[in-house]
């Protein structure tokens, strides 16, 4: 979807430009949410004028329709006001081992991303990198540097078919291109919560996604000060598609602004998943490394979910050839059992059987190898017939922490933010980020003391 169709300029779509204007501070100093494309007002205000001469109450109602939108605006100016200060900005992954990343914005600029010297002659509204021959060629032109930086004075510039805050950072590897967008965190937030949650889902249901979303995007900022990136865009981290300002997903953001979760003076590793089945489970028997300290709940409140009960089949050869990069070397599997459980139900050992091979892995490996998506969680059990393995079980996800479809569950039974992160994360307090002197740092914060929405 090009930002021409995005925001519906028919002169621009027709004319295949992509330009437009927003108003809006990339710094995260102002809202952008008033946004309008300059080819909206110039390319239609011929029929705007025909609207109003023929439609006999178009006169009378354009000055209720300037208020509204004098109000807007105030409202808009207001806002951003309030947040004037410098936000915590976040570095994501949005391309990796790419051999071309086209961009598409206004007068975007090409810089080195050491010396922030321009790279191009002028400001342009297209730039196509690519790797070629060891070197970065951008617009056709190669270029000694490794390392460039996409930047645009408008708020958005476009990736592929995304839209993304901030300015761009593309950097040549071995293995291609590496891109990677520093931008506000609660601008990414934006995208994130609107890419793990339905934005039509009940309000104290975005609003936990936001918590635990900002929560653990903070600790990833905090443990990867040495790497060219924070997080990733995909289920590695938590989903990111780009610049998506869904009014729902905005409003839980801002509706919880800074808002943290912590255990005693540090943030919780904070952890989601879509639906946990009947119970959530314990961290360290999904991560052994793990250091949070987390009960397995129970959770009545995702019955709701497509994948509450699901099946798949596998064949014992296909079983074989999916095991054997774990060093399994039959060609076909005999035998599947689950050798230990967890309390929860899940699969925490896994003993795969062939005529000649044994192999015993962890659960999550076990699923890991059979496939995320086909093999949806380990809380299954299995049943052999007719030369086929079928899993029956329960639940999407690794099971630890806030159960997405729980939260569903529990908002429209009429429980608020605060008690549904307490169901997840019990013995967790609530935090919010605070600036003091340059440096960012967590006070305590209690719900009783602040409606959750400020700002709107």
């Amino acid at each position: 979807m090009s930002i021409s169709h995005r925001f519906g300029c028919d002169p621009c779509a027709r004319q295949g430009r992509r330009a437009f204007l927003l108003r809006g501070d990339p710094e995260g100093r102002d809202n952008g949410i008033v946004r309008s494309c300059v080819h909206v007002l110039r390319g239609t205000r011929f029929r705007v004028r025909a609207f109003v001469r023929t439609v006999p109450w178009a006169r009378a109602a354009i000055p209720l329709v300037m208020g509204v939108l004098s109000i807007l605006l105030t409202q808009s100016s207001s806002a951003a006001d309030s947040r004037s200060e410098v936000q915590p900005r976040i570095r994501v992954r949005i391309a990796h081992q790419a051999a071309v990343l086209r961009f598409h914005g206004v007068d975007i600029a090409v810089v080195d991303a050491f010396t922030r010297l321009p790279l191009l002659p002028g400001p342009v509204d297209e730039v196509d990198v690519e790797a070629k021959g060891g070197r970065l060629v951008v617009n056709r032109l190669p270029l000694s540097a490794k390392r460039i930086r996409v930047e645009t004075p408008a708020v958005f510039v476009q990736m592929g078919r995304r839209d993304y805050r901030g300015a761009i950072e593309v950097v040549l590897a071995s293995d291609g291109l590496t891109a990677v967008v520093h931008t506000v965190l609660e601008h990414y937030l934006y995208g994130a919560v609107a890419s793990e949650m339905p934005a039509t889902w009940p309000a104290e249901a975005l609003k936990a996604q936001a918590i635990v979303s900002r929560t653990y995007a903070l600790r990833r900022m905090m443990e990867s000060a040495d790497r060219l990136y924070d997080v990733v865009d995909d289920v590695a981290d938590q989903l990111y598609e780009g610049a998506d300002d869904a009014f729902q997903a905005v409003r839980a953001v801002r509706g919880t602004t800074g808002i943290v979760l912590t255990k005693g003076d540090a943030l919780l590793d904070a952890r989601f998943h879509s639906t946990c089945g009947g119970m959530t489970e314990v961290p360290g028997l999904v991560w052994p490394k793990a250091t949070m300290d987390l009960p397995a709940v129970r959770c009545e409140d995702c019955r709701a979910s497509p994948v509450h009960d699901w099946r798949t089949s596998f064949s014992g050869d296909e079983l074989a050839s999916l095991l054997a990069p774990e060093g399994f070397g039959d060609p076909r599997v005999e035998a599947v059992d689950v050798a230990e459980r967890s309390a929860s139900g899940r699969a925490v050992m896994v003993a795969v059987r062939g005529k000649d091979a044994r192999l015993l892995l962890r659960g999550n490996d076990f699923r890991r190898r059979l496939g995320y998506a086909r093999l949806k969680s380990t809380r299954f059990t299995i049943n052999h017939r007719d030369g086929l393995f079928e899993f029956r079980g329960q639940g999407y996800g690794h099971g630890v922490g806030l159960c997405q479809w729980g939260a569903r569950g529990k908002a429209r039974r009429g429980m608020n933010v605060s008690a549904i992160l307490r169901a997840y994360f019990p013995g967790a307090r609530f935090g919010r980020l605070a600036s003091q002197g340059g440096r960012w740092r967590i006070i305590p914060y209690s719900f009783v003391q602040t409606s959750l929405t400020d700002g709107w």
